[in-house]
């Protein structure tokens, strides 16, 4: 049950922090057309602190699973912190 809560909350801020990235970007000056978002939804703020509730979400549950977790750990911050 732990492993499925890290997964599915390092997926959904992924998710979300690609969202995020998108609508931030501005590489070729070009409009993308209006999809639905996390940020079209929630705004861009609500956005970011969605991710870094899923992110806290994910640590939580990796500090329950024995063993090093530090790799899981790793890939929860670089999800959340790219944005």
């Amino acid at each position: 049950m732990c492993l499925q809560t890290v997964g599915e909350a390092i997926g959904l801020a992924f998710l979300i922090v690609n969202d995020i990235l998108r609508s931030t970007s501005d590489e070729d000056g070009e409009e993308e057309p209006l999809h639905a978002s996390y940020v079209s939804l929630l705004g861009i703020d609500q956005a970011l602190e969605t991710a870094a509730n899923l992110q806290e979400t994910a640590r939580l549950a990796i500090e329950s699973i024995p063993g090093d977790t530090s790799l899981l750990t790793g890939l929860a911050d670089l999800i959340t912190h790219r944005a």
